[in-house]
């Protein structure tokens, strides 16, 4: 346990991370709820605390963001596989609004 920022970070170091942690970190996150309140009940202070298992919360958020790039770069190919299969008068680097006559 250690504290940054005015939050308590609780560091568990196991050997299964993938029960601990759960599907995409819902155990974690209900172990953090459980933990909250318990210290809310016990010091009668709401605390601002963090539970994470062998970084899975730092390991977690960069899969999140290889995604989220992925994601990106498709959308921006299959709008440009669009675009190309436009018919030139209508095509949206022509005409970024419609024209209307």
């Amino acid at each position: 346990m250690s504290k940054a920022n005015e939050r308590l970070l609780f560091l568990i170091d196991a050997d299964d991370e993938e029960t601990i942690a759960g599907k995409d970190g819902e155990v974690l996150e209900a172990m953090q709820h459980l933990v909250r309140l318990a210290i809310a009940k016990k010091f009668k202070e709401n605390l601002k605390l963090l539970l994470d298992v062998n970084n899975f919360r730092e390991k977690r958020k960069k899969t999140i963001i290889v995604m989220a790039r992925r994601l990106a770069d498709k959308s921006q190919e299959s709008r440009k596989a669009d675009q190309d299969k436009a018919p030139e008068s209508i095509r949206e680097t022509d005409h970024p609004h419609p024209v209307q006559e």
